[in-house]
């Protein structure tokens, strides 16, 4: 709904007007729940709460959302500039390097969205779960807009492109070992 709202770069404007210091470090910290640490403390997690059997659909999506991620975004959309690169009156955010190109997709929302959609399937019979899994993903694309690193339609493509991707994985591991009971 909000693509339908705001032009590509109103969104990011509106939070870079309203920013601050104790937001950035908030969304600082939101960010690194789509970064490889992460990645690693949820392998460990399944593993250690016996969610084996989910370890294989995990490792599997995180592989083919980093081929296709990346891929798109550094060989077809190789040229997508950032919003810093076009708005170069945006804050600066204390610790934070900003980046200028390869904005689509969002590689952090890509990631946020494969590895909490994992827990909501490992974890599905939990309702907190699937209500804080996606909260927490959305929030991973959301502070990427935050802080001026993509677009809204970058974190958006990043969602769906890590969703579909376990949706994918998961399915086709299902029908071999039937492991989504």
């Amino acid at each position: 709904m909000l693509l339908l709202v705001f032009s590509k770069g109103d969104l990011v404007l509106l939070l870079d007007a309203n920013s601050t210091p104790l937001l950035d470090n908030i969304f600082l910290g939101i960010t690194a729940f789509g970064e490889l640490y992460f990645g690693i403390f949820i392998f460990f997690l399944l593993l250690a709460l016996g969610k084996k059997q989910f370890l294989t659909i995990y490792l599997v999506s995180i592989l083919v959302t980093i081929i296709f991620s990346q891929g798109l975004k550094h060989l077809v959309f190789e040229d997508e500039k950032r919003p810093a690169s076009i708005y170069t009156e945006l804050h600066d955010v204390s610790g934070m390097e900003r980046h200028l190109n390869n904005s689509f997709p969002s590689g952090h929302t890509t990631a946020a969205f494969t590895f909490f959609t994992v827990l909501a399937l490992a974890f599905g019979k939990k309702k907190w779960m699937q209500f804080t899994a996606p909260i927490c993903a959305t929030s991973v694309g959301f502070s990427r807009v935050y802080l001026g690193q993509h677009y809204l339609s970058d974190i958006v493509v990043g969602a769906v492109l890590g969703v579909f991707i376990v949706s994918v994985v998961a399915c086709f591991f299902n029908q071999k070992w039937n492991i989504l009971k």
